[in-house]
Formats: C-alpha cells, sequence, structure tokens
C-alpha cells in the first residue's frame, strides 16, 4: 500500500478523484490501527475526527485539545504523536516541555499550525512559577482570538507591547492525570501498554517520507 511503497500521505488521503471524506477518515483510522494500540474503539474515531477537525480549524471558533494521558511510561504516547505529527494539519514537531515562548511564537508564525506537546506532566505537576507562562498559554489557547501579551523591544530602545495568539489545535501528552482545567476543554486519550496479544507495526517515517503538509482533506 501507500505508506509501506514509501509512498507521500497524499496518496494515502487522497486517492483516486472521488475519494469522499468518510473514505479518507476511513484511510486515517487505518493507519493508526496499524501503528498504535489504541484500547477504546470509540476513542480511536475521536482521535480521527480531531485530526479532521483540525483540517477545518479556519472555521472553528473553538478546539478541543487532545489529552493523551497514561499511567506509565511505555504506553504509546509519544507513537501516537508521532502519527498526529504525519496526519495533523501543519505539524512541524513534537515538542518536548515546551515553554510559553515556544508554544506562542510558533502559532505566530504558522497560525492555525497544530502543536504537539509532550511530557507535560512536568509542566503540570510543578507548581513553582517555572511553568506559569506555560500553564496560562495552554489555558487560554483553546478559543479564537485568544492572545497574551508580551514585551518587545521597540524602536529606540523602547518596549512595546505586543498580543501573541495562542489559539489553535493542540495535543497534550503526559503520564498521570491532566488537571480540570485542561480536562474540561479537551478529548481524553487513555493510553495503555501494549499486551503481547496486540501487535504493530513500526513507524518508520524516514521510508514512509510522510509529511503532514500532504494531508488532503478537503471540505465543502
Amino acid at each position: 500500500d501507500a505508506v509501506a511503497e514509501g509512498r507521500d500521505l497524499a496518496a494515502l488521503l487522497a486517492g483516486p478523484p472521488t475519494t469522499t471524506l468518510v473514505e479518507a477518515l476511513a484511510r486515517i483510522e487505518q493507519f493508526l490501527r496499524r501503528y498504535v494500540v489504541i484500547a477504546r474503539p470509540e476513542t480511536v474515531i475521536a482521535v480521527v475526527l480531531w485530526i479532521a477537525h483540525t483540517h477545518a480549524i479556519e472555521r472553528a471558533e473553538a478546539t478541543p485539545y487532545l489529552a493523551i494521558s497514561s499511567p506509565e511510561k511505555q504506553s504509546g504516547k509519544t507513537r501516537l504523536l508521532e502519527c498526529l505529527q504525519l496526519l495533523a494539519h501543519g505539524c512541524s514537531g513534537i515538542a518536548i516541555t515546551p515553554t510559553a515562548a515556544t508554544i506562542y511564537r510558533s502559532l505566530e508564525a504558522s497560525p492555525g499550525a497544530t502543536l504537539l506537546l509532550d511530557e507535560l506532566d512536568a509542566v503540570f505537576r510543578d507548581h513553582s512559577d517555572k511553568y506559569e507562562e506555560v500553564r496560562a498559554v495552554i489555558n487560554a489557547g483553546h478559543r479564537r482570538g485568544a492572545t497574551v501579551p508580551r514585551s518587545v523591544p521597540g524602536p529606540k530602545n523602547t518596549w512595546l507591547v505586543k498580543q501573541f495568539p495562542v489559539f489553535g489545535p493542540k495535543a497534550l501528552a503526559g503520564i498521570g492525570k491532566l488537571p480540570d482545567t485542561v480536562t474540561d476543554r479537551a478529548i481524553p486519550v487513555r493510553m495503555l501498554k501494549r499486551k503481547r496479544s496486540e501487535p504493530v507495526e513500526k513507524l518508520d517515517r524516514k521510508s514512509t517520507r510522510l509529511n503532514s503538509s500532504h494531508a488532503n482533506i478537503s471540505y465543502a
């Protein structure tokens, strides 16, 4: 098939010219099931629809986060993020324990891009001021028009206040329970360690040459 033969993701999603949205979503579901184990079938469907949502973000006034959590390490969270990097709209990579500036400057550079944020358990477990800005940016970014003010250098050694946009789809991954301020505006994806009876294929991104910019999902 397209993935095994190393063809672009466009071949996986676009298919023949008569491909419908339903068929494209079915291909995404097949791709996910091939490389990652998600225990509950309804959760797989929710992830597929969230991916589609990222491609229609320009028409959305709000965006639910994808809250990926597990009780322990090696439960497939990072593998799922790697799949999302290939399928969701505008992903440039996976940010590990990101800073607030990483988030809002990424969204300023690429409005509407999907952000994949990993190891956020460290951000929410540490209640010191170290991650306060990160938590504030994440808590505000689910509504269109949300911004955070920051001082930036101006002319002649002055400083100006600039509003940075923080709205955009985000997948948040971490070990343990994410805080209510996140889960209240998120789709929960609970990951468990894969059993030996649940084989998956190895995701070799170099050979597949998949790229999120090739995700060709259209909405009439």
